[in-house]
């Protein structure tokens, strides 16, 4: 059933209206790069202001060149900044009643947009522009376009991926999908196929035009595109001058290299649920190649996990004959089933890496989906090992991100298969790549004097036939350019590869900035000092990259048509095949199941959360809302503990107060007994409580007490009354205080009450405040 066959349903399996509408990818391929587009159009189809979010997927080495939108044909401006100031300018957007768009990083290969106050009626749409580095793989190119996150086992980690961007799935919800690409060059003369969608091509000239059957399908699987190796060399050098620099990507395709052997091999295969259906099919067949292509001598041991491990005979290794493995061996493969509960992958591995008993060291291969969100820790586990682990992603949306980094963690390498694809080919270059040592010592000759080169040549892991891309920074710029990998394989003889193909173009700084992302991404921000962090985030700013650190905010201010409410979050579902849902989500803590009234309940609780749990999750309060835990250190300072206190008051009474003392006064909220003596004091001066209250209120929304606070309260201290001139002096004096140190101290009495003094002479203040 394709796009253009039917009307998109654009209600949820409980009846919610999902904004997005469509998806296009649009882009050229050609020789070593690919640029692309990716397009989103919202719609609000509801009579209230929403904000959409929607969490998506990109390639793992995708990088981010531009953002283009439009809300109802007005074009958007914005730019890359710090990931707070981002987030901070896109919160007081939203409060002000204007609409903003902000793209981030959630992780690699994980972003998220939100599209704040998108009015009833209006449509958006939203250009996503990424350049993806193309690495063949023998003589084969395979390039995937993720297009849907499967649900995933285990609870997100929320110091990088926020609730409200956690993505969920709908199986009966549908978006148009359509695709238009052009394949120039060499590539044009290419074989090219798809396992996973109906292709249509036209050759126009020297371009293949390659777009979906029936003009468009559906987001529910990855769209996977296979091309044969075309004549002519894959090897390239393009190069950019940039004032007093060089920046250059070199590509190597490297030569095919005799396999070795035997090799030990500890086979450890993914039985969770959400292998069932296809991905189960496709691993055994796996398998079973695998078994029948070993050769005599060749050791393996096999383990199955879900939620846990099961070794067969204890995870001995068995001998490769003439005749293959055991017969118990090959029965236990022929009798897995995915019925193990869910993915504890690390459990499982750290089980694998300590089985011995092989002649020779052993190698992990693994075959799974990757539908986990812990990898973290999975790959510290890997680290610590010293183990190389293989893999052999399966399934329509396998974590594509999830797996490259475990293998490149490991100097390990990862292969995927859809349904469709040859299992041969792939288990094939993943045993030559088993049998070969990693090719180590490699050194890249570049014109002039390198400030810096990525991934380093001497730590890269290379494998016989892969393409290797690397980025660099060169000064000493010499008038002909030429590069050469230089390699020592397992036979201790060297060769090199050389190019001289140039491309300088001093109009654009798009080779620049893919460089500068290389460079960022081989960065490992983890371990590095705040003087570090800042100078990554200002490169990152400097080139205009979304990182872990930096995000893309867009900001049309609405004038007269500023949104009266704050916006209803809807997060956008992703699409997922029906046949593969109930699998699926059995075994996923993201998408639990799919009984309407579950759905619904737990829906309607998720679409409660702001686009920002930089606001602290709360409890509702009872009526009993009373006193505060100190931190040790910060008596006498207004901290963490006051803003949820604040954040409690607000959900309960829907205000906060203007006065100190009654029902509904100061001392309800819970405030430090410091921060509620210093108020005091400044009302002993027979000044009105709700004008020093209104004054303390927007002095918070000046100060990083700020980002504490949720929406809705920010929203209420920016909708009060119009503030007076000696209000806001009383304004500006507390901000002072409260922004005088990280801590916010709150001992502002002195010059606060001279500001009030000065203020209580006033006659405006005294005709303004009379009624009080």
């Amino acid at each position: 059933m394709t796009a253009s066959a039917v009307q998109p349903h654009l209600k949820t399996v409980t009846g919610e209206i999902m904004p997005l509408e469509s998806l296009e990818i649009t882009g050229q391929i050609a020789d070593s790069l690919a640029t692309l587009e990716l397009s989103q159009v919202y719609r609000n189809q509801g009579s209230k202001n929403i904000e959409a979010v929607y969490t998506f997927p990109l390639p793992f080495d995708g990088v981010l060149l531009g953002l283009q939108a439009t809300i109802a044909e007005r074009k958007l401006e914005g730019s890359v900044m710090g990931k707070q100031d981002a987030e901070d300018g896109y919160e007081d957007a939203i409060t002000d009643g204007n609409s903003a768009i902000m793209l981030e990083q959630q992780a690699p290969g994980l972003y998220t947009i939100n599209l704040g106050n998108l009015m009833a009626g209006e449509e958006a749409e939203i250009k996503i522009r990424y350049a993806l580095p193309l690495k063949w793989t023998g003589d084969q190119l395979r390039i995937t376009f993720p297009l849907t996150v499967a649900p995933r086992y285990g609870e997100p980690d929320f110091g990088k991926l926020k609730p409200f961007a956690e993505p969920e799935c709908d199986f009966v919800i549908e978006y148009p999908l359509s695709v238009k690409l052009s394949v120039y060059g060499a590539l044009a003369q290419s074989s090219i196929i798809s396992p996973t969608h109906r292709l249509s091509m036209e050759p126009i000239g020297d371009t293949m035009e390659v777009s979906l059957q029936s003009g468009g399908d559906h987001p529910d699987r990855d769209l996977v595109l296979l091309l044969d190796q075309a004549e002519g060399s894959t090897c390239s050098l393009s190069t950019q001058i940039l004032e007093n620099s060089q920046f250059g990507h070199a590509v190597f395709q490297l030569p095919s290299n005799k396999a070795q052997g035997p090799i030990a091999t500890k086979l450890l295969v993914d039985c969770s649920g959400s292998m069932a259906g296809e991905s189960m099919t496709i691993a055994k067949h796996a398998l079973h190649y695998l078994v029948s292509h070993s050769k005599s001598g060749d050791q393996m041991s096999l383990t199955a996990f879900g939620s846990r491990y099961e070794h067969l005979e204890n995870g001995v290794f068995h001998t490769v004959t003439d005749d293959g493995l055991p017969l118990n061996a090959q029965r236990w493969i022929s009798d897995l089933n995915a019925d193990l509960g869910g993915t504890e992958m690390e459990s499982a591995l750290r089980a694998v890496f300590s089985l011995s008993g092989s002649e020779v060291p052993a190698n992990v291969l693994m075959i799974t989906d990757g539908e986990i969100w812990d990898i973290d820790g999975v790959i510290t586990a890997c680290r610590h090992a010293g183990v190389r682990v293989f893999i052999i992603g399966v399934g329509l949306s396998p974590a594509e991100s999830n797996l490259r980094l475990l293998a490149e963690a490991t100097g390990g390498a990862v292969e995927f298969l859809s349904p469709s694809e040859s299992t041969e080919a792939a288990v094939g270059r993943q045993l030559n790549r088993m049998r070969q040592p990693i090719i180590t010592n490699a050194k890249l000759e570049i014109p002039g004097e390198p400030k810096w080169i990525v991934p380093n040549p001497a730590d890269t892991h290379l494998y016989a036939g892969d393409t290797v891309h690397f980025w660099y920074e060169t000064k000493g710029i010499e008038a002909e350019d030429q590069a050469s990998l230089i390699l020592d394989d397992y036979r201790s003889t060297k060769f090199s590869v050389q190019t001289s193909t140039v491309e300088n173009n001093e109009e654009s700084s798009e080779l620049a900035r893919l460089a500068v992302a290389a460079r960022l991404k081989a960065w490992d921000t983890k371990k590095a000092s705040n003087e570090e962090i800042n100078n990554y985030t200002e490169l990152a700013v400097q080139y205009q990259l979304v990182t872990s650190k930096t995000n893309f905010l867009m900001i049309e201010d609405r004038g007269e048509n500023q949104a009266m409410d704050l916006p209803d979050t809807r997060a956008v579902k992703h699409m997922i095949r029906a046949d593969i849902a109930s699998f699926s989500c059995a075994s996923a803590v993201s998408c639990h199941a799919y009984d309407s009234t579950t759905v619904s309940e737990s829906f309607s609780e998720y679409l409660e959360v702001p686009a920002f749990l930089r606001r602290q999750a709360y409890d509702q309060p009872d009526e009993s809302i009373s006193g505060v835990i100190e931190e040790p250190g910060r008596e006498g300072q207004l901290s963490g503990s006051d803003c949820s206190a604040i954040n409690a008051y607000f959900n309960f009474y829907e205000e906060l107060p203007l006065s100190a003392s009654g029902s509904h006064g100061l001392e309800r909220i819970a405030l430090t007994d410091e921060s509620i003596s210093e108020l005091t004091k400044l009302l002993a001066l027979s000044i009105s409580e709700e004008s020093v209250l209104l004054a303390f209120w927007n002095a918070i929304l000046q100060t990083p007490v700020k980002r504490e606070l949720q929406r809705e309260v920010i929203w209420w201290i920016k909708h009060q009354r119009a503030m007076t001139s000696p209000e806001k002096n009383l304004c500006d004096s507390m901000v002072k205080h409260l922004a005088d140190s990280e801590c916010h101290l709150v001992k502002w009495d002195t010059d606060c009450a001279d500001a009030l003094f000065e203020a209580y002479k006033s006659r405006l203040f005294s005709r303004r405040f009379s009624a009080f």
